[in-house]
């Protein structure tokens, strides 16, 4: 026991190449109370929900939380808690992975199989009559001589039953947003620590509350809150617990430490699907929550249900007992498909492995949600999904297209302005897209597949790249979204490691690595640099042609414009905007994307082409240091926003290019042409708010934007 009473444990460290035991393991603790896995998911409007699991069932489903600045002011919430069983599935993968350790040994399989110490090696033991001279079995009887047969294991064997330890889940709620609070769970001694993330109501202490220890919702008069930019998600999915996850867990926790520490609205992970990749091996998912505790323990993490989470055996329990989601809050019937305001963006998680064509409940319920939206609350829209609508990769090439075909017309006509997906072992970004085309008013999807589990990295990429793909790489990393005002974030990509069968368990970590995949016998290397063709057994993975492929980082700045609708929708006139056809009119649409030259002089509209006689680029509307809007037209940033809504763009920017161009201090000019090679610059736009970038030059021939100090 402690100082106030609670049970305490001691624990070892995580161990990803221990051989994973078919039950919950509890070797690690040194006291039975073993409280751990603790991770954090986001419940209501001023509510951070703590799960964690227990190998006793003498602990308690509560949680002590208290304001870092006002240790005395703590609080105590009490939650629920359960357990559950299942049947262990067996997979190749368990055994012989293409990456990483094996979670077991055919032999230890063998020996949960062989039930020879208790099984009836003959049921005349019982008294059952048996036809002379024959000897009968009981049905569960094995002898263990082989590994059984890959899938479902027998139900009538004891060992090949999983039961959990006990999940605990408890709601801390009445938290000031921006406020950092210490918590601790039962069973546990460590404390822990959170920023609670902004939400659509936001509040501030009120007088004689410095510490922002009153439960907001009981306390009048409370103020707006403080800015919530910066505001930043982590991006990962597919991780899996080889050495490149664990690596890819400390990476993006030391991320989103360093972007907490510049102060802002805080921080969440976005992981569209696929977790644990415990594959029926259930005891995995404890390894799993041990593994990523010290990322998930700080920060809530807002996911979506993958086909590992689904096949296998999985079918939805270990995820859904553990790993908790906003969907009450929301008006979802289903843990599968939710959404939560989180700082400024909308969040919306969907299941690709539901029903969503037109009239099916999953989407009966994200009409309704869209409907909802506040954008000047909420002004970003990201959607979760697991399978990608839009890849390049040969891996489950195809898979979302059904997805794709019911809801991306829906989803465009909301105005949502990023889709994170997952499945594809492989990190892509596309520019703007709609239905299968580069489109001003599309959205930009990004497959962050690339976390590291057990299969490996996706390799193929299909050739030539379409016009809409923007980046793409066959490697292992993590990504980070810092959106710093309403219409503009920072994208960035972040490479940790790359799969070669010329590293131990194929996990390569050396700075300058580049994917490697095994050659078919007898087949000749000539990609292999400074090596006689055939020396090697593996080769480099095919390059895409688009010059990006093997950097250590890709960053891109995503920046809202307000405006322009799909397919030219939208029409324009110089200074502001009139004609906003009805179809489209109050609907916050996206487009394409100015990028800045190397020179840093210049920043170009991407997508339009050669326009019409006498149309116009949309107008920037960015919203600057004094909350002003954009100048041009009348009203203020807010009152366009609510009228026209912004849409999205791209500017690229590549680690590692030369010639960087500082904005911070920059004025866009819209510069048109006039003909004969005569251009005026028309009034400010806008002032970029942080950083440098660096972007490739993609070319309008009537309407460029133009970096200049005054």
């Amino acid at each position: 026991m402690d100082s106030i009473g609670r049970r305490v444990r001691g624990r070892r460290e995580y161990n990803h190449k221990e051989v994973s035991p078919p039950s919950y393991d509890k070797s690690h603790c040194s006291t039975p109370a073993c409280s751990e896995q603790v991770h954090l998911s986001l419940g209501g409007p001023g509510e951070v929900v703590v799960n964690w699991a227990s190998g006793s069932d003498a602990v308690e489903p509560e949680v002590v939380f208290w304001p870092s600045a006002s240790p005395s002011s703590a609080r105590r919430a009490r939650g629920s808690s359960n357990t559950y069983s299942q049947l262990l599935y067996l997979t190749s993968y368990l055994l012989q992975p293409p990456m990483g350790a094996p979670g077991t040994t055919p032999d230890a399989i063998k020996q949960l199989a062989n039930t020879t110490s208790w099984a009836l090696p003959d049921v005349s033991a019982l008294g059952v009559p048996i036809p002379q001279g024959e000897t009968l079995h009981g049905s569960g009887y094995k002898n263990g001589s082989k590994v059984p047969a890959l899938g479902l294991l027998d139900y009538r064997n004891p060992a090949f039953y999983y039961t959990s330890p006990l999940i605990h889940t408890a709601t801390m709620g009445g938290l000031h947003p921006g406020r950092e609070y210490g918590y601790r769970v039962d069973g546990d001694t460590r404390n822990f620590t959170f920023i609670a993330p902004p939400d659509a109501r936001k509040v501030d202490s009120p007088a004689g509350d410095p510490a922002g220890a009153a439960d907001p919702s009981q306390v009048a008069g409370l103020e707006a809150s403080p800015s919530v930019y910066p505001f930043t998600f982590g991006l990962i999915s597919d991780l899996g617990q080889t050495e490149v996850a664990a690596a890819n867990v400390r990476a993006m926790k030391a991320a989103l430490d360093h972007a907490s520490a510049g102060g802002g609205g805080g921080a969440a992970v976005l992981f569209p699907g696929d977790l644990s990749y415990a594959d029926g091996w259930f005891s995995l998912w404890d390894s799993f929550g041990r593994m990523i505790e010290p990322l998930a323990a700080r920060y809530a993490v807002l996911s979506t249900g993958g086909n590992h989470e689904f096949d296998y055996g999985e079918c939805w329990v270990s995820y859904l007992a553990r790993w908790k989601a906003p969907y009450v809050e929301a008006r979802s019937s289903s843990p599968l498909w939710w959404s939560r305001d989180v700082g400024p963006a909308h969040v919306i998680g969907l299941c690709s492995y539901a029903d969503t064509s037109d009239g099916s409940i999953q989407r009966r319920w994200l009409e309704r949600d869209l409907a909802r939206i506040d954008r000047q609350a909420t002004p970003w829209i990201i959607v979760l999904i697991h399978v990608p609508w839009y890849s390049t990769n040969a891996a489950h090439l195809g898979e979302g297209e059904p997805q794709r075909r019911d809801l991306e017309a829906l989803l465009l006509a909301a105005g949502v302005d990023l889709v994170l997906s997952g499945h594809v072992h492989a990190y892509e970004r596309t520019h703007p897209v709609a239905n299968g085309v580069a489109d001003d008013g599309g959205a930009v999807h990004i497959s962050i597949g690339c976390g590291g589990n057990r299969e490996g990295a996706a390799f193929d990429y299909r050739q030539p790249k379409p016009d809409w793909s923007a980046f793409r790489e066959s490697s292992f990393g993590i990504g980070t979204l810092r959106i710093v005002n309403e219409t503009h974030a920072r994208l960035h990509w972040h490479r940790t490691a790359c799969e070669s069968s010329d590293a131990p368990e194929h996990e390569s970590f050396d700075a300058s690595c580049r994917s490697m995949e095994p050659l078919p016998a007898g087949a000749p290397s000539p990609q292999q640099e400074g090596k006689p063709i055939g020396q090697s057994t593996t080769r480099l993975v095919h390059e895409d042609g688009s010059g990006f492929s093997w950097v250590k980082s890709e960053s891109a700045w995503i920046v809202r414009w307000v405006g322009r609708s799909v397919a030219g929708a939208s029409q324009w006139q110089a200074g502001g905007f009139s004609g906003l056809p009805s179809a489209t009119a109050g609907v916050e649409r996206t487009s394409a994307v100015p990028n800045l030259e190397e020179s840093g002089q210049i920043v170009e509209e991407r997508g339009g082409g050669v326009r019409p006689e006498g149309s116009y680029g949309p107008q920037a509307r960015v919203r600057g240091t004094d909350g002003a809007g954009g100048a041009g037209g009348s009203g203020g940033w807010s009152d366009r926003l609510a009228a026209h809504g912004p849409a999205l763009v791209l500017c690229l920017l590549l680690g590692g290019f030369a010639g960087l161009a500082t904005l911070s201090g920059m004025r866009l000019w819209k510069r048109v042409v006039e003909g004969a090679g005569r251009t005026r610059d028309l009034e400010a736009k806008a002032e970029l708010l942080e950083g440098t970038a660096t972007c490739a030059e993609h070319g309008s021939l009537t309407t460029q934007y133009v970096c200049r100090s005054g």
